[in-house]
């Protein structure tokens, strides 16, 4: 009775070097954190963004919090 339940941290790991740009992952993380699950997408409420890098020229994948 006095088992801890381990909680499971889901991230959805983007390498920017074959990132293009699509924006798939911030509409699947936007679908995913909403209110009931799936329910619907709006890529703004994302925890994710992608940014484009100029001098670099290539996307790059920021993350929300820590």
């Amino acid at each position: 009775m006095g088992e801890k339940k381990k909680k499971i941290v889901k991230m959805i790991k983007i390498d920017p070097d074959k990132c293009n740009g699509c924006r798939a992952c911030e509409v699947i993380c936007s679908a995913f954190h909403a209110r009931p699950k799936y329910s619907t997408n709006n890529p703004a409420r994302s925890r994710i963004a992608i940014r484009f890098d100029p001098l670099r020229d290539m996307y790059v994948p920021v993350y929300a919090g820590e």
